[in-house]
């Protein structure tokens, strides 16, 4: 089994003159059909950064997503281009400027003993209260939390390769906008407070079970591989869909960081 990646994300920065183009096209599937939309993009300076196929409810046909990066100006060109294609029924475009966050919203992640599985946000409440039903709410919150850890420390390892010897500050905020980008959560902020480091999480999808876990275990996972010490991510309160989060290490023996610091929101 390969090892794929287990963050369901990845950055996109286009040099000066280019934008992120993504695309959507609903395919005729059959072969070839591929090798012709990639031969087009080509033509026109494109350079795939990523893509993935997946079945349409329409029979015979199939969609492919993908994220490009090409001239801004040759943008309308491609699309003309791909238009004037009878194998494809559809096209929906995103044209994207400047540093991006991209969800791969078909990605498989590694975790559990190994297992490859494809895990789309919108199935986790779903699978987290056939938990619940079967092994009771706290077996519940405890599974939650350390697939949340062990997530959050893969997810380290995969941000190490686009974020360049970050601050704790500039990492929280990037790590508080892919959570965004991914859907987990609506917006989110930090602060410090009395040496311990507080976050607040705007909708988090976990909110539809009565509590943050698995997010809890994804900040402490992530932090404790930033830091080298193994941190521990607590809820504190609630109020309405916002969440208070806090983050401390697991041993006490020494602050997050004493001096005060403003807010800091994405």
């Amino acid at each position: 089994m390969h090892d794929l990646p287990i963050h369901t994300a990845f950055f996109l920065t286009p040099e000066k003159g280019k934008v992120v183009l993504e695309l959507s096209l609903l395919l005729e599937d059959v072969p070839g059909a591929l090798a012709l939309i990639a031969a087009k993009v080509r033509d026109h300076g494109g350079d795939v950064k990523w893509g993935m196929t997946h079945k349409s409810d329409e029979p015979g046909k199939a969609w492919w997503c993908t994220f490009l990066v090409i001239e801004e100006d040759r943008v309308e060109d491609l699309l003309d281009a791909l238009r004037e294609e009878s194998i494809i029924d559809r096209l929906e475009y995103s044209v994207h400027r400047g540093g991006l966050v991209c969800g791969r919203h078909h990605s498989r992640l590694m975790t559990l003993g190994g297992r490859a599985i494809i895990l789309r946000m919108s199935w986790l409440p779903v699978a987290f209260r056939l938990l619940k039903k079967h092994f009771g709410e706290e077996a519940l919150r405890a599974l939650m939390y350390l697939v949340g850890l062990d997530v959050g420390r893969a997810a380290h390892r995969d941000h190490r390769r686009y974020l360049e010897a970050p601050s704790k500050e500039e990492y929280l905020n990037a790590c508080l906008n892919i959570m965004r980008a991914l859907g987990w959560i609506s917006g989110g902020s930090w602060r410090r407070s009395q040496g311990k480091l507080i976050l607040e999480l705007e909708n988090p999808f976990e909110h539809v079970l009565g509590g943050i876990n698995f997010l809890r275990g994804i900040v402490a996972g992530c932090l404790s591989e930033l830091e080298g010490r193994k941190y521990k991510c607590s809820q504190a309160e609630s109020r309405g869909e916002v969440y208070e989060l806090i983050v401390e290490p697991e041993d006490n023996s020494s602050e997050i960081s004493p001096e005060s610091s403003p807010e800091e929101s994405v």
